[in-house]
């Protein structure tokens, strides 16, 4: 392989994960996701919880269907919402919690950090 395409397989690999990045950027989805990590649930109660417009909450949704991280079934006249891979949502919202938490109580033996950051 050349480095031109290396560097075109490096650009589309990069627009990709700030994609991917960018489905967990909005404090809406975060919710909607860290909901459906509990559960499959239906449009109206992911509008409930959340205390937004429905089609708000379809908008956002429909990207994080787009971008793989939720399916959809249809259930009579409801659309119903799940995580596709539980485990990774899972991991990166872990990881976002464990971001927020106060330095001091994050881990940093072993890591090569220092606790005064």
């Amino acid at each position: 392989m050349d480095s031109a395409s290396l560097t075109l397989a490096s650009t589309v690999r990069d627009t990709l994960e700030a994609e991917m990045a960018s489905a967990f950027s909005h404090p809406l989805r975060l919710h909607l996701l860290r909901r459906l990590s509990m559960d499959r649930l239906c449009v109206n109660q992911l509008v409930e919880a959340a205390g937004v417009s429905q089609p708000m909450v379809s908008r956002h949704l429909a990207s994080l269907r787009k971008l793989g991280i939720v399916s959809c079934r249809i259930e009579g006249r409801k659309r119903c919402y799940e995580l596709c891979d539980p485990t990774f949502v899972g991991g990166v919202l872990a990881a976002l919690a464990l971001a927020q938490a106060p330095r001091s109580a994050q881990p940093s033996q072993g890591m090569g950090l220092s606790a005064a950051r």
